[in-house]
This record gives C-alpha cells, structure tokens and sequence, in this order.
C-alpha cells in the first residue's frame, strides 16, 4: 500500500513591511500575536509554515519553528487600545521571498521539500 505524505500546515498574516524586512534581515526572530478568537483558531494545529505579506507585493515563506502562549509584552500594550492579557508568541525559522504563484505549488510539496526551498537548495 503506498504511504500518504502529510501534508504540512500553512496560515497565512499580513503585516506591517518593516516587520516583513526584520524578517527578512534576520533581526526579527519572533512574531506576536494577541490572544483572540481568530488567531487562536489559526494557530490552534501548530502551522509548519507561515505566509506573510504585506499590503504591497512583499510576500514571505517562512517555517514555524513553535508558537506559545506568553504574557503580552509590555512594548505591545501600548500599541493597541484594549490589549489581551495574553499573546502567542511565534518563533521564526527560515525563511525566503516568495511570488504569489509560488504558493499554490509550494502547498503540495513536503515538509522537507519546502525546507530545501528556504535554503535556497530549490528553485
């Protein structure tokens, strides 16, 4: 009998540019996220993978190295008017500049597969 492949899991956020160039930069190595309904649906199955893009044509592969529940940071309660106690806190892996079109062939690729992508070891 031949073996199913999983599939992995992807979610996909927008976000400010200059996040999606710290990302990009390496100097952002974590995303927040408040504790809400719609994200804790979203990250409710540990993603494998997270797209990001922007409200222009940056869009961002990146792998999801794990995602916990965490106090809000402080800096971040300033930034909202009614911040949640609590907030997910995404840790970043790699990650890669991808086109819109990538998207539909990336999904049915392999976990290992998209790895070898983010490296730069695929085109």
């Amino acid at each position: 009998m031949k073996e199913r492949k999983e599939r992995p899991k992807f979610i996909t956020l927008r976000a400010k540019r200059v996040f999606i160039l710290g990302i990009l930069l390496k100097d952002k190595k974590t995303e927040i996220r408040e504790v809400k309904p719609f994200y804790q649906r979203l990250l409710k199955y540990k993603p494998d993978f997270l797209y990001m893009h922007d409200q222009g044509k940056t869009r961002l592969l990146i792998e999801v190295k794990g995602v916990k529940v965490i106090k809000t940071p402080k800096g971040m309660k300033n930034l909202v008017k009614h911040p949640a106690k609590n907030s997910f806190e995404i840790k970043l892996g790699l990650s890669r500049e991808v086109k819109h079109t990538d998207l539909k062939r990336l999904k049915s690729l392999s976990k290992n597969e998209i790895i070898k992508f983010l490296k730069g070891k695929d085109k």
